[in-house]
């Protein structure tokens, strides 16, 4: 019995040495990392091999354009979306295939969903119903909070240090253990499903291109038979119309014939039997066009189901060779040494909870047995004796003892504490009781962001949560969550197509556009050097301005002049060049001469676009030089400094 539970104790302190080394290493691996992930719907690629890492603590935003790829790539990291390929970890851990509520996050869309028929209080109270995270936090802070008090009681009544030691390592054994034993399973599963999915993918990939071959082949006929049914329409009125002309002709010839007299018997027989000849054309071109139509239509649909008949059978053989493969390498899986471990691991993690549990609940009975005994405390109740030995405590043990109880709580007990808490930082403590509908869209999107943080997700995740507020809300809302992101510390994952906004609230932006990721870097690096000209553009409100212009001997021309040195490396004969219109200013001398073609007074600043004929272009500029400027006045500028001119390459649009 001693040699198993030496052997037992030595595999909980490989356990908690192996935590401590996870610990250690958590300090440098990011919060979140992602890996050319690739999502292709088929008919579109949604995400092109984005690969970018975000840092414990940062609030990184996805910016640009509609169709760019970045609530998609949101979608992904939140889990509501399985990439086509490529990787997702959280803190080191392969989340691919986790479902959301596995990844521990919180999520605010645009649009808030707030429950209409609940108050605000159960809205916010409402995700911790369901969430085992939470509720595993909640109950390892009320052990952590016991213990502590246990440790003040045995100390003021002299347990020695040995005792103390072993108590406490007892306790790390029975908090940390089960976790690292369940980190160490989900790296293992995670490892188990790598075996497999290439295949998947591959699989995936596959199904989801074949339904969109066949979907794009479908409409393609449809919009064939539209076709030929608009142009048989359209053929079946000329010739209605032609009739229709013909038949007036005829009776505008006989009607001249009877200007000075009725028509004749013959004459009436003669029109009637013209009309009914024009008729009978009308009806032998409608059956001649009809059968046309028909016969084409016919054709057309033969055709397509020849060729789906003929889609779907290669379709299904190939979709039947990746499953083929997909069968063979969940069999290579099934059989590897995997998946013996993996039920080796799950057998421990149950056995490593019990047994840690039941360590420390003895340690702690250990520990106090004595004490309980010098003090004559005979009851079989643990609590009730605690609680005595408390009250002999002096009062400033109880003080700290009182304050430490606050967080011994039960599971409704903390919903409420939490709720609460959450709402005074929102400050929507006093609208707890109302409905949603009762709020305003700043208060219900309060209500989305406290929803969402209430359960102390490790990773936040906000898609475009202030496009519904009008102008002066967004900028206070915005200054508001950026504190809240800092006061909490919590990773943040922010969506907009708003570049101010980007701008204003981000440690970091990863700029996006067509499914790809064109820069990552801090909103002033992007600002300052973009990397190319749609960052460039993308950036700064007004747009840069841009235009191809001549090179010579290792400068860059402007109007015959050397403007700027090119880098030694470029050696095209034409570069494009950029300015912002703050980097310009007014002057005589100015290389930059245009007419104002529209002048906007901002209050603080005179904005305008000119005209300038150099370059064929309008430029967005700031004035500043007068008050009031015309249209059609001609002012002169120039660069402030060279280092504000942009360089970009003219054929591939990249930063030289």
């Amino acid at each position: 019995m001693k040699k198993n539970k030496t052997q037992k104790q030595l595999t909980q302190e490989d356990i908690h040495s192996f935590s401590k080394q996870r610990y250690e290493m958590k300090k440098t691996i990011p919060a979140i990392e992602i890996r050319n992930l690739v999502i292709d719907f088929g008919e579109s690629l949604a995400v092109d091999n984005a690969s970018f890492v975000i840092e414990k603590g940062e609030l990184v935003t996805l910016l640009g354009p509609s169709g760019s790829g970045k609530t998609t790539t949101l979608n992904a990291i939140s889990g509501l979306l399985r990439p086509t390929s490529g990787k997702i970890f959280f803190s080191g851990i392969d989340v691919t295939k986790f479902s959301p509520q596995q990844r521990e996050l919180g999520l605010v869309f645009q649009n808030y969903a707030l429950y209409p028929h609940m108050t605000v209080y159960e809205n916010i109270a409402f995700p911790l119903s369901n969430d085992k995270h939470w509720k595993a936090e909640t109950i390892e802070k009320t052990r952590s909070a016991q213990h502590e008090i246990f440790k003040l009681v045995l100390k003021h009544f002299n347990i020695t240090k040995d005792e103390l030691k072993n108590l406490e390592l007892k306790y790390y054994y029975s908090i940390d253990n089960p976790k690292e034993t369940d980190k160490y399973l989900s790296e293992l599963k995670s490892e188990y499903n790598d075996i497999i999915d290439d295949e998947v993918n591959r699989l995936n990939f596959l199904e989801t291109k074949k339904v969109a071959e066949a979907t794009n082949l479908t409409k393609k006929v449809l919009k064939q038979l539209k076709e030929l049914k608009i142009q048989y329409q359209a053929d079946l009125l000329e010739a209605k119309q032609f009739a229709k002309k013909s038949i007036t002709d005829v009776q505008e010839k006989y009607e001249k014939l009877s200007l000075n007299s009725s028509l004749t018997g013959e004459q009436s027989a003669n029109m009637s039997s013209e009309i009914n000849a024009i008729n009978a054309q009308l009806k032998n071109k409608k059956n001649e066009l009809t059968t046309s139509y028909k016969n084409k239509t016919s054709e057309l649909k033969k055709e397509y189901e020849k060729i789906y008949a003929s889609t779907k059978a290669r379709n299904k053989e190939d979709i039947k060779q990746a499953k083929k493969a997909l069968a063979e390498k969940r069999a290579i899986q099934a059989h590897s040494e995997l998946k013996l471990k993996i039920k080796e691991v799950q057998k421990r993690y149950k056995l490593v909870s019990k047994e840690t549990s039941e360590d420390y609940a003895s340690a702690v009975q250990s520990a106090f047995k004595n004490i309980f005994e010098s003090h004559n405390l005979k009851d079989h109740n643990f609590n009730k004796n605690l609680n005595l030995l408390i009250k002999m405590l002096p009062n400033d043990l109880q003080d700290q003892i009182e304050v430490l109880s606050k967080d011994v709580l039960t599971i409704d007990e903390a919903t409420v504490k939490d709720v609460l808490e959450v709402s005074q930082r929102v400050e929507i403590t006093k609208n707890l009781a109302k409905r949603p509908t009762q709020l305003s869209g700043g208060q219900q999107q309060r209500v989305a962001i406290a929803r969402a943080i209430v359960k102390k997700p490790k990773i936040l995740l906000l898609d475009e949560p202030l496009s519904n507020l009008d102008a002066k809300l967004r900028i206070s809302t915005r200054k508001w969550i950026r504190s809240i992101q800092q006061e909490l510390g919590i990773t943040t994952v922010f969506v907009t197509h708003d570049q101010e906004e980007a701008m204003s609230i981000s440690d970091k932006i990863v700029c996006m556009s067509t499914a790809r990721v064109q820069q990552i870097g801090s909103p002033m690096e992007l600002y300052l050097r973009p990397k190319n000209e749609f960052v460039a553009k993308f950036l700064g409100m007004p747009e840069m301005t841009i235009f191809e212009t001549d090179t010579k001997d290792g400068y860059v021309m402007y109007n015959g002049k050397k403007v700027i040195k090119l880098p030694e490396s470029y050696n095209k004969p034409k570069v494009d060049l950029g300015f912002r219109g703050e980097s310009l200013i007014e002057s005589e001398d100015g290389i930059f001469a245009g007419s104002i073609k529209v002048v906007e007074y901002l209050g603080k600043e005179i904005q305008a676009q000119i005209f300038i004929p150099e370059i064929n272009k309008i430029a967005n500029v700031f004035l500043s030089k007068k008050y009031h400027y015309e249209i059609g006045e001609i002012v002169k500028l120039n660069i402030k400094n060279d280092e504000l001119y942009h360089l970009f390459d003219v054929e591939t649009k990249e930063r030289i």
